[in-house]
């Protein structure tokens, strides 16, 4: 894995110094900001390395956030700057996912964050919620209130 991360990142920083800005080689890291990811994208003049699962968001083909496990999992949880085994659980869970990482999925697929939101929705609609029940202590037998 950490051998697939090193090359995306080698990658990346070979694209930079094709576009000769020196500002976004040195200030680059794997969880940028909406700002760099978006001077990313304009300087090097790739919109969306991610279409594969940009054209299944808008051809209705994920009914499950699951469903785009494999498509380019590391390289999504580096750009997303979480760690890929957290990434993974997120999409199985995709209630785990934090609004800031949904909003940066969507910048970096390049579609309506709307998409992601109702494939959510739908997924997590039928899940049964499951309530703790507040925990009662015991002291020397009796109950405390």
């Amino acid at each position: 894995m950490f051998r697939h991360c090193k090359y995306i990142l080698k990658l990346i920083k070979n694209k930079l110094r094709q576009t000769n800005n020196n500002f976004l080689l040195h200030s680059f890291i794997p969880h940028a900001s909406l700002r760099v990811i978006d001077d990313l994208m304009a300087k090097t003049g790739n919109t969306n390395t991610f279409i594969a699962i940009k054209s299944m968001f808008e051809q209705g083909n994920v009914a499950k956030m699951k469903d785009i496990e494999k498509l380019f999992p590391t390289a999504m949880a580096i750009a997303l700057g979480m760690n890929h085994n957290r990434y993974v659980l997120c999409l199985y869970d995709p209630e785990k996912f934090l609004a800031k990482d949904l909003i940066l999925f969507a910048r970096l697929v390049d579609i309506d964050s709307r998409l992601i939101w109702e494939v959510i929705a739908k997924e997590t609609r039928n899940k049964k919620i499951v309530r703790r029940k507040p925990s009662v202590k015991v002291v020397s037998g009796k109950k405390a209130t």
